[in-house]
């Protein structure tokens, strides 16, 4: 036995004098000289345990570490199994490990009542541990060493090997990323890893604390015992803590986990910390950016649905919201008989002069500004939608009395009669109303707003700026509207239209000097048509272009025809109209010069009649058409005079050439108000230099007047109704006049 006592004492002194050289060389300068003594003779005080023990004849082959005599610990019944295995007699081999804990027991305890600092106690805490490892190893070697002779390369091997393992084992333990702790069955800190050092390091008691843990501060134990928390450790269980941290607060995954040793007896437990700081934060940062995504996603839904049933101009209801709008009224009085509503469908007159002589923004401008006088004249439970590019629609539910629809829309009139200014030029808007009541019994709100829609293009035919109601009869009127339009779409593919002309005679000789080009259609079914038919459905669909090109050549061609025979005093000129689409699109001029071109028409022998809604336009584009048929040769005549409001304002800044009378005032000539009209439209036009023709002469007093008057030229039913071009032909050939006509007036 004294080999044995020989051989603790040896390394009992080797390792006191590593801990003294350290401390000496400065490693561990914070412990100080009284607390290495008292363990030093903690540790004399073990030896003495155990020299008086093998004196008696004790051989403590169970002694566990608390220095009791405990058959059932796990570590002395592994040694003595393997004393067994190996039928030695004597000391066992479980005395070395239980002495070499009771080492490293001391000198925990020493270090946890030290007041030293934290990074020393984690460096003794890892020294003495790992000097546990290799003094254990060593002890093992030794003994087998001495006990078994043959086998001491063996056993060597094997010492090399568990020496690996371990550094192995505790190299794994200290690098885990999360902080670890192992806990022994009493709940005392056995072992932590690098990670939770550095986590909690000089955290204080309060780190811990919400899992029952005490950790002393900077010291690697734990005085208080967690009974509570272990006692439930069954299996594994998990929750989640928020902790303090050198870094602050952070949230922590809290894994506890009992750890067994052989035979199934708990050894203590494994408390795993994994930081979910970063992860929570991302939880809330995803879970406040899904917030803030949703709540964009039903901004921009809202938006969205604003804009489907908005208009983006002028932010007023588009279509679809009034139609909708409509439905619900149109339901509501299918189920109440008292409830009538009305829709007000109305067109801003001549806005496209607006839009081509002073720009689009100007036409914005305007829209915006027609919208609001609008709404100005509404109720706040009507509804003012934009329908069209410059068409609006009002929706008046729940009223009194069916006359009430009209009352608003002479409000409206009223309120756009008011100049606006747009940019620096003033203009005067002004909108055709249509109306559809309730009382026809709607089913659809498509139907209420065609019906509406059909009486505000009644009022524009009717001179514009003004209301009416629609009326059953109307649809009868549209029905055909539609069936003329068919017809003259075939019409013109088929060329079905002629030419017809009607004499032009000065006054007072009575001489044919020229000829007005009319057209005529020569419908298969039922024959020549007028004028009266179709010229308005040909101007609103724009049939008129194609239409006007034709009378254009077959007018230059005829008169070419008759240039060619005739000598030049006796040559006609030929007028013919022009709509304001064909200046309006810009092929006036092209069409004229081709015509010119193709017939071969000398330019001086044709007249081109424009009306005023040509002027009206006063666009670049028109100046510029008008100055270079002027250019060209072509004389310009002004048809329709005097009907209009600002003509005069329009005959120094074209050039015209000739006006043409209207009939209104014509065939009122000796009534004193039209004979004054006429007396000064011939006064102005001599001023300027012009010519003057009167249309519609149908009586030979009418005549006489006009010669009084002193009118250059006339036509009319007097001298000849329009005929076809072999009847005009046979006019010329014989030389017919109308001086006996001069000659009774």
């Amino acid at each position: 036995m004294q080999w044995l006592v020989d051989l603790l004492e040896a390394r009992r002194d080797d390792l006191v004098r590593r801990i003294y050289d350290a401390a000496d060389a400065g490693r561990y300068t914070r412990y100080t000289a009284p607390a290495l003594g008292a363990w030093n003779d903690s540790v004399k005080g073990l030896f003495g345990a155990f020299q008086a023990a093998c004196d008696n004849g004790i051989v403590p082959c169970a002694w566990g570490p608390d220095d009791s005599v405990n058959p059932d610990d796990p570590v002395s019944g592994f040694g003595i199994r393997e004393a067994r295995r190996h039928r030695v007699r004597g000391v066992g081999f479980p005395l070395f490990l239980g002495m070499f804990k009771l080492y490293r027991r001391g000198w925990h305890e020493v270090v946890a009542e030290a007041p030293v600092q934290p990074e020393a106690a984690l460096a003794a805490h890892r020294f003495i541990d790992c000097f546990y490892d290799v003094v254990e190893l060593g002890i093992c070697a030794d003994w087998a060493q001495a006990s078994f002779p043959g086998v001491d390369q063996d056993i060597q091997e094997a010492n090399r090997s568990l020496i690996r393992q371990v550094a192995q084992w505790r190299t794994v333990f200290d690098s885990l990323g999360e902080p670890v702790f192992l806990l022994d069955p009493e709940g005392r800190l056995q072992s932590i890893n690098r990670a939770a050092y550095q986590r909690f390091l000089g955290v204080g008691p309060g780190g811990l604390d919400r899992f029952g843990l005490v950790l002393a501060e900077a010291v690697p134990a734990v005085g208080a015992p967690v009974n509570d928390l272990t006692a439930t450790v069954k299996g594994r269980v998990q929750g989640r803590y928020t902790l303090d941290t050198i870094d602050g607060p952070r949230d922590f995954d809290v894994q506890l986990s009992p750890v067994q040793s052989l035979g199934r007896v708990p050894a203590g437990t494994l408390v795993v910390l994994r930081d979910e700081t970063d992860r929570a934060r991302t939880e809330r940062e995803s879970e406040d950016s899904q917030r803030v995504t949703a709540e964009a996603l039903r901004q921009t839904e809202e938006q969205l649905e604003y804009q489907a049933l908005h208009d983006a101009l002028t932010g007023l209801p588009n279509r679809v919201l009034f139609l909708d709008r409509m439905n619900q009224c149109i339901t509501v009085a299918r189920r109440r008989a008292w409830f009538h509503y009305a829709v007000l469908f109305l067109d801003l007159d001549r806005f496209k002069i607006v839009n081509d002589s002073l720009g689009h923004t100007a036409g914005d401008q305007l829209l915006h500004c027609v919208a609001q006088r609008i709404a100005e004249c509404l109720r706040p439970g009507d509804t003012v939608a934009r329908v069209g590019g410059d068409e609006f629609a009002v929706l008046l539910s729940d009223l009194h009395d069916v006359g009430d629809a009209n009352h608003v829309a002479d409000r409206i009139l009223a309120h756009m009669a008011r100049p606006v200014m747009l940019g620096d030029q003033e203009f005067l808007p002004n909108v055709s109303i249509g109306i559809a009541h309730s009382g026809a019994g709607y089913e659809k709100a498509d139907d209420v707003l065609r019906d509406a829609d059909t009486a505000m293009y009644r009022a524009k035919s009717l001179g514009r700026g003004r209301t009416v109601v629609f009326a059953s009869q109307m649809h009868s009127e549209v029905a055909q509207r539609l069936s003329v339009e068919a017809e003259l779409r075939r019409a013109v593919e088929q060329k079905e239209f002629v030419v017809f002309y009607q004499p032009i005679v000065s006054i007072p000789g009575g001489v044919l000097t020229g000829f007005e080009a009319l057209v005529r259609w020569n419908d298969p079914t039922r024959g020549i048509r007028s004028p009266m038919d179709f010229i308005h459905v040909a101007e609103e669909t724009g049939l008129i272009v194609p239409m006007g090109e034709y009378v254009l050549n077959e007018a230059c061609r005829q008169a070419a025809e008759w240039a060619s025979w005739l000598p030049e005093e006796r040559r006609p000129t030929i007028s013919v109209n022009f709509s304001v689409r064909q200046f309006a699109s810009g092929v006036a001029l092209g069409e004229v010069q081709a015509a010119l071109a193709s017939t071969g028409l000398d330019a001086r022998y044709l007249k081109v009649e424009i009306t005023e809604s040509i002027l009206m336009e006063d666009s670049k584009e028109v100046h510029e058409q008008l100055n270079a048929l002027a250019e060209l040769g072509v004389q310009l005549q002004m048809d329709d005079f005097g009907t209009g409001y600002s003509s005069l304002a329009y005959l120094h800044r074209f050039p015209i050439d000739v006006i043409k009378v209207d009939r209104s005032f014509v065939s009122q000539v000796h009534a004193v108000a039209r004979g004054e009209v006429v007396r000064t439209i011939v006064l102005l036009a001599r001023s300027l230099e012009m010519g003057t023709i009167a249309e519609g002469v149908e009586t030979v007093e009418q005549l006489g007047r006009l010669c009084g008057l002193q009118c250059d030229y006339a036509q009319g039913y007097l001298f000849s109704r329009p005929v076809d071009g072999v009847a005009a032909t046979k006019l010329l050939r014989d030389g017919v006049g109308w001086g006996d006509l001069m000659t009774a007036t």
